[in-house]
Order: structure tokens, then sequence, then C-alpha cells
């Protein structure tokens, strides 16, 4: 299966003899060795994330980074079974052509840009946000920038906010109550 930028999506059966090494080493090798078909850019590279095992195989999580920053929503999933052979291969790579990772923003700043977005945001007594915030990158259009993720508290207990800063410019680029996002899935 194929996104409809042309790279790999999704990919499945037997695909590759048993692989020697830790499963996380092995997974890196094997995507690696693909980054053609998965439409990894050339800037970027692959990083090993959670593991998850299963007495049927497991699956190692590929997280792509570009200058060690990882790349919101890059993800690669190599699952192996018993014999660690590669049987499925899921990939939500996209492709990018410029990279500015240069960081306009600290992450206070960008904490307090996305308190702003929020209704209710808890503050301290010196009108900052409570909350938190990780260095990441954002696919803009076909650029990669620099941002953060960062996280919003407010009173209500069943809300979880989450709102993504460009940090080359202070834009907002989504915001999302994570908490409701959970609840509305579909199992």
């Amino acid at each position: 299966l194929l996104a409809p930028g042309g790279q790999l999506a999704l990919e499945a059966g037997v695909l590759s003899p048993a692989l020697a090494g830790a499963p996380a080493e092995a997974a890196l090798r094997y995507a690696l060795a693909r980054r053609e078909v998965l439409g990894l850019p050339g800037a970027a590279t692959l990083a090993a994330g959670p593991l998850f095992g299963t007495r049927f195989g497991g699956s190692v999580h590929l997280l792509e980074q570009v200058g060690g920053i990882t790349v919101h929503g890059g993800k690669v999933i190599v699952t192996f079974d018993e014999a660690q052979r590669v049987v499925r291969v899921a990939s939500s790579l996209r492709p990018f052509t410029p990279v500015d990772l240069g960081f306009k923003l600290d992450g206070p700043a960008a904490l307090a840009v996305g308190a702003k977005q929020i209704d209710g945001a808890l503050l301290k007594p010196d009108g900052s946000p409570f909350g938190g915030y990780q260095k990441t990158s954002f696919v803009v259009g076909d650029s990669l920038h620099a941002g953060f993720l960062v996280y919003v508290p407010t009173l209500k207990v069943g809300e979880s906010w989450h709102v993504a800063i460009d940090a080359t410019n202070g834009a907002v680029l989504f915001t999302e109550d994570r908490a409701r996002t959970a609840f509305d899935a579909k199992v």
C-alpha cells in the first residue's frame, strides 16, 4: 500500500529472512536499507524508539529524526514474527525538502503562545502558564520546521490540551484535546 506521495505506507507478508542481532538494531538496519522505498528524506535518519513484544514476535517503532530532533508523526514500525523475520512494515513518513531547524522561540515562550490558545489554562502567580514542552519538528507544507509540542493543563480534569507551535515564526500549527481524541477512538 502506497501513501499519496508514492512512498510505502504498509507492507505485509514474510518480507525478510530471519534477521540477526537485537530487534531494535535489526529493524533499524532493515529500514535504513529501504530508505528510498520508505520515502525517508536525505536529511533524515531513523532512531530506535519503543519496542513491543508478544509471544508471536514483536514490533519496533523507529522515529524519524533530523539533526537529533524527532519529526512529529514520522515513524516506521517494523513487526517481526517469532523467528525475527520482518512480517509487516508500516510507515507514516512524509516527504520534505527544505529544512529550517532554527529555533527562534525557546520552550517557555512556546508554552506561553500555546496557553493563549486554551480557555482556562492554569497560570502561576507570576502569570506564566503551568505545563510543559517538548522540542520537535513539524512538516509544514513541503518543508520541515523546528517546533515545540506544548502541554497546557486546565482546571477541567477531563481535558489534556496539546498545542503544536512552529518555532521558526511562532505560528500555532494545531491544537488538540488528546483526552477527547482518545475517547472518540473507534476500536
